[in-house]
């Protein structure tokens, strides 16, 4: 039985709007094994009945995440937001933990993952961390330009097998307070979190780069599709 991974759809508020997805993302999971399915805005019927039916759910990257959520007020360097595709990330998000889903996070995944179960965020990493290294680099996308740190106990120590890894990085915000329940695996050299992992509960990882984008040239990075889809297919035998 091939797991059906649910990925919610980014969302374009602008003008008549628009849902849309980057084919890598659904590259991976099917190179892993997997299903996916594209999930535009759903209310909370919609959304447990379709959870309901899945067996993983995957978020993908994206724009900045409203720092209402996690009671801040926003800082000045924060970028475009939109409360729905918010929204609807935290209530899949919950929904997905309570039916123990496992979950794979990625970029502003990691980040809304984090915000949902009570975590908050680094809102502009420039200004807010002192020393900081380029997290916004201007190189080709699969090109792995700074370090990452990672625990020797682990998800991600299991699966990519060093103790540190280059990633590509495509943001300004980062994992703040970890979200109970999780803890930080990964670290860039200025000590912003690029890796969390559940510790109670069903399977949850999230990262900080995109290795959806890497793959190609590095395919040790598939690994992490590979343990998130072969995650999704146990919870399809177990049900």
């Amino acid at each position: 039985m091939q797991p059906i991974i649910a990925i919610p759809l980014c969302h374009d508020w602008q003008g008549a709007g628009k849902f849309y997805m980057h084919q890598p993302y659904v590259d991976r999971i099917l190179a892993a094994g997997g299903i996916p399915l594209m999930m535009p805005f759903l209310n909370s019927e919609q959304l447990r009945q379709v959870l309901a039916g899945v067996h993983g759910v995957l978020l993908p990257g994206g724009i900045d995440i409203d720092a209402s959520l996690f009671g801040q007020e926003p800082h000045p360097q924060c970028g475009e937001i939109n409360p729905l595709w918010d929204a609807m990330d935290v209530a899949t998000i919950r929904q997905a933990r309570q039916n123990e889903l496992p979950v794979f996070a990625i970029c502003r995944g990691i980040q809304i993952l984090n915000v949902a179960l009570g975590g908050t965020l680094v809102q502009d990493i420039p200004s807010q961390i002192p020393r900081a290294i380029k997290h916004s680099q201007q190189a080709p996308r699969w090109h792995g330009t700074h370090g990452v740190s990672i625990n020797s106990q682990g998800i991600l120590s299991r699966l990519l097998g060093n103790a540190s890894v280059m990633v590509n990085s495509f943001h300004h915000q980062a994992v703040g307070m970890v979200a109970p329940g999780f803890a930080a695996t990964a670290y860039a050299a200025d000590g912003v979190i690029e890796g969390i992992e559940s510790i109670t509960g069903s399977f949850a990882l999230g990262v900080q780069w995109h290795p959806e984008l890497m793959v190609e040239q590095h395919p040790n990075m598939q690994c992490l599709f590979n343990e998130f889809v072969a995650q999704a297919k146990l919870r399809a035998e177990r049900r």
